[in-house]
This record gives C-alpha cells, sequence and structure tokens, in this order.
C-alpha cells in the first residue's frame, strides 16, 4: 500500500500522524511524508511590478525560511513513522498546496492520501474551497481526513447505496484494513421522499447484503437503514453513533455538475465533525 502524507506543522496534520501510527493496516505501507511551501501565500498579491524587485529579496528569504522549516518538520514525522515501518521517504516541495499533493499521489502511484483539515465551513468554505475538498475532489485515489485528534480508530461508519462507488469503499476496508477490533456500522440511506422504499421481502437489501460481506471478511458489522437527504443523514449517524470514521465512496462529479450539485462525499466531507474516508476506484 501506498501512502501520501501531507503535513503543514498545524495540530490537524499532527491528528494525522497520529491516526496514521495506529491505523490496523493490513500491509507494511510505503510512505510518502509531503510539506508544500506555498509561494504564493509568501508573495504579496498587491506588490506592483515597480515595487516587488524592491521586495524581492525579502521574498527569496522568507521561502528557503519555510523551505528549512519544512525540511525539519518532514524530518521528524519521518523518523516518527520510521519507528513502526522502514519504507519512509520524505520531501518538502514548493508550489500550490493541492495541486503538489494531487501531482505526488498521481506520481508514486499512491492507494491512499492522508491529511488534516482545520474543517473551514460556511461561506469561507464556498468562496475560498480548503485543501483538503480540493485534493478529495480532483486526487486520482482516495482520501483521508483528519478532523479530530484520536489515536484509535474502533468504531466505523460506511455509507453504501449498492453503486460501484460504495462497492468500492467496502472493497478497500476489506483489501487494506485489519478486521482487529473495527465495529462497522453499514449505513443505507433511502432519499426518495417521493415514494415509499422499494418492498424488501424477497430481496437481500444493500446494507445487509455489504454488512454480511464485511463480517465473512472478520470484522464486526451491522447493517442500518435510514430514510432521510443522504449527506444530511450519514453526518447525523455518525455523531449519533460517536464513530472515529466516515467512509464514504465516490462517483467523482466533474465540471460544471460537481460546482453546482456536488456529490454526496463532498457534502459529507464538508459538514462531518468525524473524520472522513472518501474511497475512489484506481
Amino acid at each position: 500500500m501506498k501512502i501520501v502524507l501531507a503535513v503543514d506543522g498545524s495540530r490537524y496534520s499532527h491528528w494525522a500522524v497520529d491516526l496514521l501510527l495506529h491505523l490496523p493496516l493490513a500491509e507494511t505501507p510505503e510512505i510518502h511524508v509531503l510539506h508544500v511551501v506555498d509561494v504564493e501565500a509568501i508573495t504579496h498579491p498587491f506588490l506592483t511590478p515597480r515595487l516587488a524587485p524592491r521586495y524581492r529579496g525579502l521574498i527569496l528569504a522568507e521561502v528557503e525560511k519555510s523551505v528549512r522549516t519544512g525540511n525539519l518538520l518532514v524530518a521528524e514525522i519521518g523518523e516518527r513513522l520510521r519507528a513502526r515501518w522502514n519504507a519512509v521517504q520524505a520531501v518538502v516541495e514548493r508550489g500550490h498546496v493541492a495541486e503538489k499533493i494531487i501531482a505526488k499521489a498521481k506520481q508514486e502511484e499512491a492507494d491512499l492520501i492522508i491529511l488534516g483539515s482545520q474543517g473551514r465551513s460556511g461561506i469561507a468554505a464556498f468562496l475560498m474551497g480548503s485543501v483538503a475538498q480540493k485534493v478529495a475532489t480532483y486526487a486520482p485515489c482516495s482520501v483521508l481526513v483528519v478532523k479530530r485528534k484520536k489515536h484509535m480508530v474502533k468504531k466505523i461508519l460506511i455509507a453504501v447505496d449498492g453503486s460501484t462507488h460504495s462497492d468500492a469503499a467496502v472493497e478497500f476496508l476489506h483489501t487494506y484494513v485489519l478486521p482487529s477490533e473495527l465495529r462497522a456500522t453499514v449505513l443505507h440511506v433511502w432519499d426518495h421522499p417521493s415514494f415509499n422504499p422499494p418492498e424488501l421481502s424477497g430481496w437481500l437489501p444493500i446494507e445487509k447484503r455489504c454488512s454480511h460481506t464485511l463480517t465473512q471478511a472478520g470484522f464486526k458489522a451491522r447493517p442500518l437503514f435510514l430514510l432521510g437527504h443522504t449527506a444530511e443523514t450519514i453526518v447525523a449517524a455518525a455523531n449519533r453513533k460517536r464513530v472515529d470514521l466516515v467512509i464514504v465512496g465516490s462517483r467523482g462529479l466533474t465540471g460544471v455538475k460537481r460546482y453546482l450539485l456536488g456529490g454526496v462525499s463532498q457534502k459529507v466531507l464538508k459538514y462531518s465533525e468525524r473524520s472522513v474516508l472518501v474511497v475512489k476506484r484506481r
């Protein structure tokens, strides 16, 4: 399993490191620790071409200072990770943060990106977006966004809807995670208020089928069927059950449709107080 761990020195990225160290992974991972120095953020956007040369030296000095700080950060985190795994590399790059994380994942053919998020919401998130939202939207692989300080993952909620995307989420657990002491709630939300749920007699409901698949693999899994708006119901159920991690599949909406509507995975990622794993089929 190949993992890109994106860090920025904030408490959220340290929470991501802590969670990674305690994930019950089924195989020894190859980890690439990445810190990105956002040069555009250091360069003042209102400097005119006439004034820019005067401040060029100061800007370059600030960039180099940030690179040195980044090198110390990834070296420290690399040492922490090597206490458990040997295959750990650390690198500092310069550029747009989300773009560099995504490019690194493509370069390394990563199976998973892990990063922390400060959970920006409301109008700030709508106007600016966040690194986590951008990475989860455009990354070529699954993305784990850590929002809470949790040293262990014991209770998870996995949302399923019968699509290949939710099947991929179940498959991700089956492939990369040891059952150990994990307790999973397999949730299917019926989001069609105009008519009742289909007749269930003689038909194995989606949540029960997926729950059975995980149980067969050794997980402790229970099915749950709820009515309501999909994203809102997933977030509410995760809070009510106090899970450590929410897992959703992503159908990867693109273009105008993604901008106007977003997907369930994006909405869960935006509004969930719990850490979220967005699973994508490679």
